[in-house]
């Protein structure tokens, strides 16, 4: 099962679980999401711009990953994101 198909998600905790691999694109169907803390995993790979379609979004912490690129600029408009 996909993580996209959680449509009633509004918060994702998944920090310091040792996770790998790239961070789903999925996430950014998630309407309802209002946190997602993905912090002290080893995820790779860009951040995904779908993220920028969560317009609930409060609260991002992708820290201490091996992400690669720059934050995607679609993060900058959200309205409600008060930590990044």
């Amino acid at each position: 099962a996909s993580v996209g198909n959680l449509s009633l998600l509004t918060d994702l905790w998944l920090g310091n679980n040792l996770l790998t691999g790239r961070l789903s694109s999925d996430i950014g169907r998630l309407s309802l999401l209002e946190n997602i803390l993905v912090r002290y995993n080893q995820l790779t790979g860009p951040i995904p711009s779908d993220l920028g379609n969560l317009q609930k979004l409060e609260y991002a912490d992708l820290s201490n990953n091996v992400f690669t690129g720059d934050i995607p600029t679609s993060f900058f408009s959200l309205p409600g994101l008060k930590i990044l």
